[in-house]
């Protein structure tokens, strides 16, 4: 990838259709993504319903889009394959979902430290918790 199309990613190596594709469609993400944060969802959502609207038209594309959103995973594949046509074909269309699929990518980081860092505190206090009671006895 030429250096200039990575440094308007922010020098983050951009992401395959399919794995936007994926994160935008696969339902086992989003009940994960429940566990984090709305924002990500809502961003998720976003990251849908522009695929859907670029896609919209193409009749192979709605039948796939629908039986995505149904969980099919062999659809999710032609998806992929057509979002990455549409992105090849429009920079700006790549790089706006994209920029949002990294968005999404860091809200899913952010949350992942914060569930870690309540999980330490949470064992800490056990911990303290568990020392005094031995020193009470």
């Amino acid at each position: 990838m030429p250096k200039d199309k990575l440094a308007s990613f922010g020098g983050q190596i951009p992401l395959t259709a399919s794995a936007i594709a994926t994160l935008a469609f696969t339902k086992i993400f989003e009940k994960t993504l429940e566990k984090f944060t709305e924002a990500a969802l809502i961003k998720v959502n976003q990251l849908r319903q522009k695929i859907w609207d670029k896609l919209r038209g193409n009749p192979k594309a709605e039948v796939a889009l629908a039986e995505v959103e149904k969980g099919s995973k062999q659809d999710l594949e032609t998806v992929a394959a057509l979002l990455q046509v549409e992105m090849n074909q429009d920079d700006l269309f790549a790089q706006d979902i994209e920029q949002l699929a990294q968005e999404i990518q860091q809200e899913i980081n952010i949350s992942k430290r914060l569930i870690l860092v309540r999980f330490k505190v949470r064992i800490s206090r056990m911990c303290i918790v568990e020392k005094h009671s031995r020193t009470m006895l």
